[in-house]
Formats: structure tokens, sequence, C-alpha cells
């Protein structure tokens, strides 16, 4: 994969459905729930401990993205160091979004207010407000109520609407948490 420099950057995430967090980073341990209804899993637990959550309850620290360019489309990386800085962002079997090590990664595009696809070069403020969908359309959505807020999913639902902060454009890509 090409990375676009230009068109790279770190930022921080929220949503109009509460601040992102990922259960592991935010108490510390692993976290099983039990399975709810409108989880296509057929196991009665499952770990969630590396999902990718919005709470409307929560105060926790913001988690740092690298979105990572290739034409018109992102590849996001988790940049806040711990046991998952380096793993994409990406879905796995039931849509649900989390932090994983992935040779085929999800990609996916931000959406403007009007819109249209934009990447990096095309946001004037460190500030936007996007929306992000997968690169094959489906809009980031989050999902029913948990204990660790709302999962967010690649689905049909309530469109979610991200709010950035850019930390650095032009960003370099870095394997090393060492190195931030």
């Amino acid at each position: 994969m090409s990375t676009n420099r230009q068109k790279s950057f770190i930022t921080t995430l929220t949503t109009n459905a509460g601040n992102l967090h990922i259960p592991q980073y935010t108490y510390g341990r692993k976290i099983v729930i039990g399975v709810r209804p409108w989880l296509a899993i057929t196991e009665d637990k499952i770990d969630v401990s590396n999902y990718l959550c919005a709470d409307p309850n929560s105060n926790v620290n913001s988690l740092q993205f690298y979105f990572r360019c290739s034409e018109d489309y992102y590849t996001i990386y988790l940049r806040s160091p711990g046991p998952f800085y380096g793993r994409t962002i990406g879905r796995n079997g039931g849509d649900e979004l989390g932090a994983y090590i992935d040779d085929n990664p999800t990609t996916f595009n931000l959406i403007d207010n009007n819109g249209k696809i934009v990447t990096l070069d095309q946001i004037t403020t460190d500030t936007p407000t996007l929306i992000i969908q997968t690169r094959g359309g489906t809009a980031l959505v989050r999902n029913k109520a948990t204990d660790m807020g709302y999962f967010i999913r690649a689905a049909s639902g309530a469109v979610l609407k991200f709010r950035l902060k850019i930390l650095e454009r032009n960003a370099p890509f870095l394997n090393n948490p060492d190195e931030v």
C-alpha cells in the first residue's frame, strides 16, 4: 500500500454518541460480557476488550488515531500507547469495530457535510465534523447500549458524526510506540 503522507494525519475523535474508548484501555483488564440478543454470535459470553465504543457518560482520555491515506481512502491505526498500539481499526464478523491485527484491513472514507468524500488536503480546519464510512459505503453507527457504552458498527442505523481534533498533518507512519 502506497501512503500519501500529505493526506495522512494523527487525530483524536469524539462522536455525538459520546467519547470513544476501548474497554481494555479504559478498565485496564480483559472485558467479557454476556451476549446480547442483537449480536449475531452463538457463544454465551464474548470478549469485547478490543471493541471500539462510545460512552456518553465517560470522560476517558482521548484515543489517538493515525489515518493513513491511500488514494481517497484511509486505513485507521490506533496510536495510543498500550496493548493495541499500531493495530488497525476494522470490523469483526458481526460488523462491530475494534482494534485488530489484520493483513487485509478495513478501509474508510471521510464524508463532509455535503456528502462528498474528502481527504486531509480538502479539510481546512483542524476540528472538522465528518461522517466515517467503509470504503464500500457503509456508515459507522452506534449499536444498542452496553456497560461499555455503545459498540461502534459498520451497519445501517443512526449515522454517527465524528468530531476530529487533528494533532499532526502530513504525519509519517510509525511502528514503534516509543517513537511517538
